[in-house]
């Protein structure tokens, strides 16, 4: 029994000492972009049938590289493409495209970067100067000059302007027709591509975001947003970890008063 007893206390003591920090729940917007072929989307515009038939679409691939971009900065957390490979090629199934078969040929080849960076701002025009180097920026929102108190629509533009020009955590899917050009100098062609990125916070790991970024944008892949427009998904994702303090080992007969 008292032995019994000496348990219960040692049980007591390390769940009084032991801090545990719930991690907090962080709400974020996570922003969508997505085009594809030119000669692609005019031919769907002008064809609706067989802009609405999927099955005329590219529907087979075979994924290819997914890999970290690493620019100015470098992501603090280490993130395994592996994971991100495995999760991009899930929601592809789930949006009804199709592996290739082992010895199949597929109708493209699709590959995903990743990292932390600038995307260009749909929201303005940038024309460069090249014969004095310099870039001038003339936003394409006829409006974007005209905020006052009572024109709510006029400062959300200023406002989704002003988020695009920040530092963004991106990951980006790319689809490449295949077979690729038989001559090695000229460019692949891209069927299409789809960003998913989040403004970045020092809180925010891709790890625990990838799921939810590529969730976002995979019911775009192979569709067009127009360029200054986005789609804008809500979600959650926890920060902060779980701690645990020092616990105390009451000895054998050394009861703490």
């Amino acid at each position: 029994m008292a032995r019994f007893i000496k348990v219960l206390f040692l049980l007591a003591s390390v769940c009084a000492t032991a801090a545990v920090a719930s991690p907090r729940i962080l709400e974020v917007d996570i922003r969508v972009r997505s085009g594809i072929d030119d000669a692609e989307k005019k031919k769907r515009d002008r064809e609706a049938a067989y802009g609405q038939d999927l099955n005329q679409h590219a529907r087979v691939f075979l994924l290819g590289s997914v890999k970290e971009v690493i620019g100015q900065v470098k992501l603090p957390h280490a993130v395994d493409a592996r994971d991100i490979a495995r999760e991009l090629k899930r929601v592809l199934l789930a949006q009804g495209f199709r592996e290739v078969a082992t010895g199949g040929k597929p109708e493209f080849v699709v590959t995903a970067e990743y990292g932390v960076g600038n995307l260009p701002n749909p929201f303005r025009d940038e024309l460069v100067d090249k014969q004095n180097d310099t870039i001038k920026v003339v936003s394409n929102l006829s409006d974007s000059t005209v905020i006052g108190f009572n024109d709510y629509d006029a400062f959300r533009l200023d406002e989704k302007r002003t988020l695009a020009d920040q530092q963004q955590l991106i990951i980006q899917v790319r689809a490449w027709k295949y077979p690729p050009p038989a001559d090695p100098k000229a460019k692949p062609m891209m069927l299409w591509m789809t960003t998913m990125h989040v403004v970045d916070s020092p809180e925010l790991d891709l790890n625990l975001l990838y799921p939810k970024l590529l969730a976002s944008g995979a019911p775009f892949f192979d569709r067009h947003i127009e360029r200054e427009r986005e789609v804008v998904v809500e979600t959650s994702v926890p920060v902060g970890t779980v701690t645990l303090g020092n616990p105390i080992v009451v000895e054998e007969g050394k009861a703490r008063k």
